[in-house]
């Protein structure tokens, strides 16, 4: 339900023109209207809504009577006025004091993922080096939070609509306190109830009405190469093949390369957006085919704004496609080396414009993405509502997504953007922006990457071994590897002079045992090739059914009050639970995890070593440097690849352990699986080019061995499969091939 509210004698119910609503049902929904001197109420099938008129008091309950969402008395449409002219809007809520909401959501904010008792400001920053726990703010404008009851276990959200700076106290402006408050410096009050009660219905209705994201190219799942290094020098395509070549040499491959901004740099080391530096490109289309034959897919940096000495400068300004300042002409900000104006992507000459440059001068190339950076559009001037800077990343995104879509509307596009506003995920992957290479930062970079998830942005995730600050110590990056492998996307990136990669571990001493950090990096890079076909079934719910990738615990098992300020261990994909190591461990230290209930108080199963863990626990387990804490529900399926080799591992919980009603596991048992695939690149699966399988695995325990049959129930789609089947099964502590 949207509420809007205005002080302005003008009230314009315009309706943010990046918002999707073809994905909601085009029936009216039958609503019961009632009013009278006092008070407007009006009812659905879900709820019941009051209107008290004389305060503008907005009360709602579900369909059990129980009061969900309310206003503050008299304060739920409120405003200041300044002196200079200047109004501020809220809107305050109240709740009950013996239940303290959890708030989640507002997109990438640092710190525990429960919100409260913090307040937040929403006006995107270029935040370098930030502080994982507690900098605000960052790079995103994400106005969604979930609120769920302690009490009754409901979740609802807000989404506060509104392109200008905001702020969000919850709890923090006086202590105790029965209410929590959001409003913004300009425009109007105008936000979205989003009714749950699961929590993980509130997040997909937000993704169903801000934009669904697309199917992503399968490549993307693989290690993806960075640095800025490799850019900032001269040859910059000699050493990045060689990067690819010694990679390649030790059993590692990456799928893509980013080519960050030093690829524009001219003789005054000025960054000219499409501009190659010849020195260290001599020809980009040989570069990126030799990239495509080591196949290996190319993605380059751009942003958004045109150095005054920029060649294209002056042909951007006569045709008036910068944003301008009051007197009608560019605004000029300081931007690197120079000053320089942003393009305005509210003007569709702009929009032509861009696209033309995008791919006169990088898609013709051959080259696959485009990463654009810089965008928070950090304008402080009172103009800055007008031109809905907010969102102008977002129109950035979507104007590159078209551009490739013009020059092959058959290859999915391949979008990054650090900055953006509520739907960025409709366009473009993203990333939590410049870390800082220590233990805390990949600590709260996983709960970083699940509330984000939980506010839209599934495709995430971090500059693995931390963008700013020293090179990591060998253990700090291994661990950062091995908790990327578990992540919508892996990618080693940071600004340092000498790039961090994962050779750099052969260098270190061996460890005993024959081990060395290499070894055990090797081995986790192998790992998620392998996973690549588990991630791309959660890429497919993502596309489907608004599902992220890696999302916090209370999202799954929201059931398990035990979850629900959970900040550190998360759900990957479907099946797997993982918590970070997130600090040295010394032989034999321990480290706790939680560990949900499951239905019929399934067991879980560690990943590694197949030892079996009972839900509903908090567990102490030992570490090693070879493992991390990762599990995966008992009687559940994780799919892994190895060139045209699907093998369909089933974690099968062992006939020792019970049920919920204390009763034997049984001897024979069946699993359902439901398997997608398609090329992994193309858009041919909008015209059905996919398969879609409904895998029934039937075991049974022959002597306390498990014995599987496999068979196809049902499918779907004109796709043929490209691979070769073959079963595995987790039980009892032990890995059985079966066929």
């Amino acid at each position: 339900m949207r509420f809007h509210y205005t002080f302005l004698n003008e009230f314009p119910l315009d309706i943010n023109p990046l918002l999707d609503f073809t994905q909601f049902r085009t029936v009216t929904p039958k609503v019961e209207w009632l009013e009278d001197s006092s008070r407007i109420s009006f009812k659905t099938q879900s709820l019941d809504v009051y209107l008290n008129k004389l305060a503008l008091e907005i009360a709602i309950y579900d369909k059990e009577g129980e009061l969900i969402h309310k206003d503050l008395s008299e304060a739920g449409f409120f405003t200041n006025l300044f002196a200079d002219g200047r109004t501020e809007i809220r809107s305050y809520k109240s709740f009950n004091p013996d239940s303290i909401p959890l708030i989640y959501g507002l997109g990438d904010k640092t710190g525990e993922l429960n919100r409260w008792g913090r307040r937040f400001i929403n006006k995107p920053v270029d935040a370098l080096g930030y502080d994982s726990t507690n900098s605000d703010p960052l790079y995103k404008d994400i106005p969604f939070f979930i609120a769920l009851d302690r009490f009754s276990n409901k979740a609802h959200g807000i989404f506060f609509d509104n392109f200008s700076e905001k702020f969000f106290d919850f709890g923090k402006e006086r202590k105790p306190s029965a209410y929590y408050y959001f409003g913004a410096v300009a425009g109007d009050l105008n936000y979205y109830y989003i009714h749950g009660p699961e929590l993980s219905k509130v997040s997909q209705r937000f993704i169903l009405l801000s934009g669904m994201p697309p199917l992503e190219p399968e490549f993307i799942f693989g290690y993806l190469g960075s640095g800025m290094a490799y850019t900032e020098k001269d040859k910059s395509a000699e050493r990045i093949l060689d990067f690819v070549d010694r990679h390649k040499a030790h059993g590692l491959s990456p799928s893509a390369f980013h080519l960050s901004s030093g690829y524009t740099l001219n003789e005054k080391s000025e960054r000219m957006q499409f501009i190659w530096n010849r020195e260290k490109f001599p020809d980009p289309k040989a570069f990126v085919k030799q990239l495509n034959d080591r196949d290996v897919e190319l993605c380059v940096n751009l942003k958004p704004v045109l150095l005054k000495s920029h060649p294209y400068y002056e042909e951007a300004a006569q045709l008036g496609l910068f944003i301008e300042s009051e007197n009608g002409t560019a605004l000029i900000i300081d931007y690197w080396s120079g000053e320089g104006a942003y393009l305005d992507f509210t003007k569709e000459k702009t929009i032509k414009w861009w696209k033309k440059k995008i791919q006169e001068n990088l898609l013709n190339t051959g080259l696959r993405g485009i990463w654009n950076d810089n965008n928070e559009y950090e304008i402080f001037t009172a103009h800055q509502q007008m031109h809905r800077t907010m969102i102008m990343p977002n129109l950035m995104s979507k104007v590159s997504r078209e551009a490739l879509l013009d020059m092959n509307p058959n290859l999915r596009p391949w979008i990054i953007s650090r900055s953006g506003y509520a739907g960025l995920q409709k366009y473009a992957g993203t990333w939590t922006g410049d870390n800082f290479s220590s233990f805390t930062a990949l600590k709260y970079d996983v709960t970083l990457i699940s509330s984000m998830a939980l506010s839209g942005l599934i495709h995430c995730g971090c500059d693995i071994g931390g963008f700013w600050g020293d090179k990591p110590s060998p253990e700090l990056f291994l661990r950062w590897i091995q908790i990327g492998v578990f992540s919508p996307r892996f990618t080693i990136h940071s600004y340092k002079e000498n790039a961090t990669e994962i050779l750099d571990l052969l260098r270190e001493e061996p460890l005993g045992g024959g081990l060395n950090y290499f070894s055990i990096a090797q081995d986790y890079l192998k790992l998620r090739e392998k996973l690549r076909a588990y991630i791309y079934q959660a890429n497919y719910a993502a596309y489907r059914s608004a599902i992220p990738i890696q999302r916090p615990l209370v999202y799954d098992f929201q059931s398990d009050l035990n979850t629900h300020e959970r900040s550190f261990e998360y759900m990957f994909g479907e099946s797997i639970l993982v918590t970070p190591i997130s600090e040295v461990y010394e032989n034999g230290a321990e480290k706790e995890v939680y560990l949900p209930l499951l239905e019929d108080s399934l067991p879980w199963i560690n990943f590694f070593n197949y030892q079996e863990f009972p839900s509903a626990k908090l567990h102490r387990l030992s570490i090693n440097l070879k493992e991390i804490p990762a599990f995966v529900k008992a009687n559940s399926v994780v799919p892994f690849i190895e060139g045209n080799n699907l093998c369909f591992r089933l974690f099968l919980a062992s006939k020792n352990t019970t049920d919920n009603l204390g009763k034997s596991r049984p001897h024979s048992y069946t699993l359902d699986y439901l398997f997608y695939e398609d090329d992994g690149s193309s858009n041919s699966y909008l015209d059905n080019y996919y398969l879609f399988r409904e895998f029934v695995f039937e075991v049974e325990l022959l002597d306390d061995e498990p014995q599987v049959k496999v068979r196809v129930k049902s499918e779907k789609g004109l796709w043929k499969s490209r691979y070769i089947i073959s079963v595995e099964c987790v039980y009892n502590g032990k890995l059985y091939t079966v066929g």
